[in-house]
C-alpha cells in the first residue's frame, strides 16, 4: 500500500495465517518526514514605484515564486519585487531530495499623490520655504500622510512691478491719485496701483 504522511509515522505490517487468522510474521516501517521550512519577510507596504527583496531563508536549492511578473527572477531565494498593485507573492522551495516547502508575502503598494497649484505674483513668490523670482513650473516632493512622495507642481507666473516718480507742478494746490490735495511741496507720497 501507499503512504502520505504528514509527520513521522512508524508503520507495521501484519501477516496473516489463512486456517487460524494468526499472526506469523510483522514488518515495522518508520517514514520520517523531514520538512522543509522556509520563511520569507513578513507582509509589508511599499509606496508605488519602489522595489523589495523578498529575503528568503531557507535550505532549499530550487525556487519558484509566483506570479513571477516584476520579478527581477522566478527560480532565486531572494528576488527583488517591484509590484504596481497590492500582490500576494507565493515561493515554492525544493531540495534535491524533494523535499518541499512553501510560503507566502503580501505586499501592498501605496499610491504616491500630487496636486497643481497656478499662482499669479508680483515680483516673487515665496513657498515651503523657497523664494522663486521668476515664472515658470517648478516641483517640490513632500511626504504625505500614508509615508509616499507627494509631488507638488507650481505653475508660477511671476509679474514685475514698475514704478515711476510723476513730477507735478501746480499754483496753490494739487489733487493728486490718492485723493489728498497738496497745498506745499511734497515728494514724500507713494501712491500703489495694481498693474
Amino acid at each position: 500500500p501507499d503512504a502520505y504522511p504528514t509527520q513521522t509515522t512508524n508503520y507495521k505490517m501484519v501477516a496473516l495465517t489463512k486456517q487460524h487468522n494468526c499472526p506469523s510474521d510483522t514488518i515495522s516501517v518508520n517514514v520520517s518526514v523531514n520538512e522543509l521550512p522556509l520563511n520569507i519577510i513578513g507582509d509589508t507596504a511599499i509606496c508605488n514605484g519602489e522595489s523589495i527583496t523578498l529575503n528568503t531563508q531557507s535550505n532549499a536549492t530550487n525556487y519558484q515564486w509566483s506570479p513571477n511578473n516584476q520579478l527581477s527572477s522566478s527560480s532565486i531565494s531572494s528576488p527583488v519585487a517591484t509590484p504596481t498593485t497590492n500582490t500576494q507573492y507565493t515561493v515554492i522551495g525544493s531540495t534535491a531530495i524533494g523535499c518541499t516547502g512553501y510560503d507566502t508575502v503580501n505586499i501592498e503598494v501605496k499610491n504616491t499623490s500630487g496636486s497643481i497649484i497656478n499662482i499669479s505674483s508680483c515680483d516673487e513668490y515665496s513657498y515651503l520655504g523657497k523664494t522663486y523670482t521668476n515664472s515658470g513650473i517648478f516641483y517640490d516632493t513632500l511626504t504625505n500622510s500614508i509615508g509616499c512622495d507627494s509631488i507638488i507642481t507650481i505653475d508660477l507666473e511671476i509679474k514685475s512691478s514698475t514704478s515711476y516718480t510723476d513730477v507735478i507742478s501746480a499754483c496753490e494746490e494739487y489733487t493728486w491719485l490718492n485723493g489728498f490735495t497738496y497745498r506745499q511741496s511734497n515728494n514724500q507720497s507713494i501712491y500703489t496701483i495694481t498693474n
